[in-house]
């Protein structure tokens, strides 16, 4: 039942996010666990993620997703005249600075090493998103964030339930109320930007 959780979590996951771009291996030199289990069409190798047991892509994923985040916030700052679009950038440039905090310690007890950049998916919204202004940037920035945190929400609820380390099954269940939160915000943002 773990086993199908994970892949099935990952799977709807991984179908939108793709590799963290640079090696992120363990110290112990373990081969490098984001080109394991993705596949050269970058969706989710089941049988590479069961061999990995989820942790590892775990934490790449959710580095990834929250990196994103912030960046993406930090451009709405500059680019929306929204009070609402702001308010909500900066929320989240607080929430998930912190829990991409936890995340970079928790990283470096179970010896994952991080990306340093934005995920060849998250570039490609950041550079569209950047060629965007006024009312049409608020608008494609609430969609974006509508679908990044149902997909954070799917990570973090898949964690919870399947992660083989305690402190990081841990840090998916107390973010997973946050991301909830997110998720809701994000929809009442969305409506509003119409």
């Amino acid at each position: 039942m773990t086993r199908l959780m994970i892949m099935a979590g990952s799977i709807f996951l991984c179908a939108a996010l793709s590799s963290c771009g640079n090696s992120a291996t363990r110290n112990d030199e373990q081969k490098d666990t984001t080109d394991s289990v993705l596949s050269d069409a970058g969706t989710v190798d089941p049988v590479a993620l069961d061999r990995e047991k989820g942790d590892t892509s775990f934490v790449l994923h959710a580095a990834s997703s929250g990196m994103a985040e912030v960046n993406l916030a930090n451009l709405a700052l500059r680019q929306s005249a929204n009070a609402e679009v702001k308010a909500f950038a900066e929320k989240m440039i607080a929430d998930h600075g912190a829990a991409n905090k936890k995340l970079q310690q928790l990283a470096a007890h179970h010896q994952i090493v991080l990306p340093e950049s934005l995920a060849e998916k998250h570039k490609k919204i950041y550079d569209d998103l950047s060629s965007r202004k006024a009312a049409e940037f608020d608008l494609a920035y609430a969609n974006v964030m509508v679908e990044s945190h149902r997909e954070a929400l799917a990570l973090m609820k898949t964690g919870a339930e399947s992660l083989e380390h305690e402190d990081l099954k841990q840090y998916a269940k107390q973010t997973t109320p946050v991301i909830s939160k997110h998720l809701e915000h994000a929809q009442e943002l969305q409506r509003s930007v119409r």
